[in-house]
């Protein structure tokens, strides 16, 4: 359906990789945003099995959401 679409759990850590507006969340909890369009994104998503996504999408970017190395 064009109107769902999924997100990464906040609630999991992640390692993400990157600073693009758009990721790949793989089943084994790494994030890479490498991508500025949907496209490219996507098409690297099937070739790791993984889940495309708007990162904008999560609301507000907190730079270190998922980074285990947080000070708290």
């Amino acid at each position: 359906n064009p109107g769902t679409g999924c997100l990464p759990n906040p609630r999991e850590i992640q390692q993400v990789f990157g600073g693009g507006r758009y990721c790949v969340a793989t089943e084994q909890r790494i994030q890479y945003c490498l991508f500025s369009d949907f496209l490219s994104c996507n098409s690297d998503a099937q070739t790791r099995h993984g889940l495309c996504y708007d990162r904008q999408a999560l609301g507000p970017a907190d730079p270190y959401r998922y980074d285990t190395r947080r000070p708290y």
